[in-house]
């Protein structure tokens, strides 16, 4: 009987640690994603700032000219 108790307890904790390490790997995908898409947003405000620059130029061309 004694057994059997220990038993159902380190199931259970077997249980919890596996969930912790679940949710600790997911944390760290979330957190990849989170960089990728910082990382990217990045990229497009550069974009953004280069058209919006190169349009300015263009103006100021034309004007002078």
């Amino acid at each position: 009987m004694e057994y059997l108790f220990l038993m159902i307890l380190v199931m259970i904790l077997l249980i919890f640690v596996s969930a912790a390490c679940l949710l600790e790997r997911m944390s760290k995908n979330l957190k990849e994603i989170e960089q990728h898409l910082w990382y990217i947003r990045h990229i497009e405000l550069h974009e953004i700032k280069n058209e919006q620059f190169s349009e300015f130029r263009k103006r100021n061309e034309r004007e002078f000219k």
